[in-house]
């Protein structure tokens, strides 16, 4: 549980804008308490649902992960160590948990 609360921490900082390899879309990393909002009313996948999903994705360890929003829009990004050593990035439909590909 401690790890899942970290995870959690880690993936929600507040605050920055990122630009995507997407064009010129801008994505806005969300709160923490924005987060729990979200996955309270059901809109996003939650973090024991996502270790799964990277469970299936991988095999591999979650390393940071962090919640982004662009419109009505949200995606994971998950940084994850592989089974092979290599650490990849993935971005994951935070709604349906469908891998998305930039």
């Amino acid at each position: 549980m401690k790890r899942i609360s970290l995870l959690l921490l880690t993936c929600l900082l507040a605050g920055r804008v990122l630009a995507t390899g997407m064009g010129a879309e801008a994505m806005t990393q969300l709160s923490l308490e924005r987060c729990r909002q979200l996955v309270a009313a059901g809109e996003i996948l939650s973090m024991m649902e996502l270790m799964e999903r990277v469970e299936q994705l991988s095999g591999g360890q979650l390393l940071d992960s962090m919640l982004l929003q662009s419109d009505n829009d949200y995606i994971y990004e998950l940084e994850v160590a592989g089974i092979d050593g290599v650490v990849r990035m993935y971005y994951v439909d935070a709604r349906s948990g469908e891998l998305l590909e930039f």
